[in-house]
């Protein structure tokens, strides 16, 4: 049997890229790359805006968008790629720990996290590094071989991460690798986003903290509507406005509005002081909520739509993108399947000035050669999907 040919088709609207075959500006335009992926990290700010690709049998991707930071330019362990569909480096990063560290992981991440001066290698065993771009790959040494890494959080634009270990006890990470323990009285932080001038948390009672990042462990509550409505279920934050979904499905937003990224339309309101419902008809369920600096991406089940910054051409500075799946006859294998097997859903990577939509599909019970999509009609969609089985 020969392996089926796996590729990736991506969406991507935005003001820089690194990618061959698409257009680096604020519309919409379709590509398609020739790996799959677990997670598309996009982030960065005003020093490195960058994405890094983490692919399906763990190879680590990454091209810069502005400046190319100094540790991978002058690294060994940084591998220059230049083909067909892409310019920028592939991350050794197994040799890079084995080297430093002496420690052979075996490709054991969890996950990767990435903001505007490094990524953050999350391993499964615990073990927690830190490549920052300004210096080199640094272990987090404080929590390692003592306590279990139960929640790490970051946002596009911050310069530091939130971990959370295993007795609730909750700590920042700067950029200088410098671990903060943060305590909230008789309070524990469940979700964490970090705006530019403060850090945003909620608490396990569902209590809204505020704290400007110069200021250690001194957190203002902030009364909110949402409190007492239903729980929160996530949190992201841009450059100055914070977004948090409810489980009840509501969205509440507060912070800057210069364009419209709250939500609310009206240019006499360029700010939001507080935690406000989001009233625009939305499609439900909705799956996941994303910022870039100054725009909002909610993803929905039948669409994704985009509020603010990168789509200001479109009336209201929002887009609708729809992501029916409309295969009735596209099946270009003689095998026949049933669509209950397959498992569709899209993930959005939010970066401070750009978005990739990608679109991933789970196997359950047959191989499955990745997606096909046509987004030649004029509205965009993802449709045409070609599924293929191999016996």
């Amino acid at each position: 049997m020969s392996k089926p040919i796996t590729q990736t088709n991506l969406l991507f609207s935005g003001s820089f890229n690194n990618f061959k075959n698409s257009h680096g500006n604020y519309s919409f335009n379709s590509f398609t790359i020739p790996i799959t992926l677990k997670k598309i990290i996009s982030s960065g700010g005003y020093t490195y805006i960058y994405n890094c690709l983490w692919t399906d049998d763990n190879k680590i991707y990454f091209f810069s968008l502005s400046n190319l930071p100094r540790v991978i330019a002058e690294n060994k362990y940084f591998t220059k790629i230049e083909n067909d569909w892409m310019n920028g480096y592939e991350i050794k990063f197994s040799n890079f720990v084995m080297d430093l560290f002496g420690m052979n992981l075996n490709n054991e991440i969890k996950d990767i996290l990435g903001n505007e001066f490094g990524l953050l290698f999350w391993m499964k065993n615990g073990y927690l590094f830190y490549l920052n771009f300004e210096n080199t790959l640094q272990q987090i040494e404080t929590l390692q071989n003592t306590k279990v890494i139960s929640t790490v959080h970051t946002s596009t634009m911050a310069d530091r991460f939130f971990i959370k270990d295993e007795y609730g006890s909750c700590y920042i990470v700067n950029r200088s690798n410098a671990l903060n323990e943060i305590t909230i009285e008789n309070e524990e932080p469940e979700f964490y986003g970090g705006t530019f001038p403060s850090d945003i948390f909620v608490t396990k009672s569902n209590k809204l903290f505020i704290k400007v990042k110069e200021q250690n462990n001194l957190f203002k509550y902030k009364e909110s509507k949402f409190e007492k409505e239903s729980k929160v279920i996530d949190l992201k934050c841009g450059y100055r406005h914070t977004v948090i979904l409810l489980e009840n499905q509501n969205i509440y937003i507060f912070g800057f509005n210069t364009l419209f990224q709250c939500g609310i339309f009206d240019k006499s309101i360029p700010n939001v002081s507080e935690p406000t419902k989001l009233t625009m008809p939305l499609q439900f369920p909705i799956l996941s909520i994303g910022c870039s600096s100054r725009g909002t991406c909610i993803t929905c089940k039948d669409e994704i739509i985009f509020i603010g910054e990168t789509v200001q051409s479109e009336e209201n500075n929002v887009k609708r993108i729809s992501t029916v799946n409309n295969n009735s006859s596209n099946n270009s294998s003689n095998n026949s399947y049933n669509k209950e097997e397959l498992n569709y859903f899209n993930a959005v990577a939010c970066g401070p000035w750009h978005y990739i939509v990608y679109r991933k599909c789970e196997k359950v019970t047959k191989s499955l050669e990745y997606f096909m999509l046509n987004m030649r009609r004029r509205v965009i969609q993802f449709n045409d999907i070609t599924v293929k089985f191999y016996k």
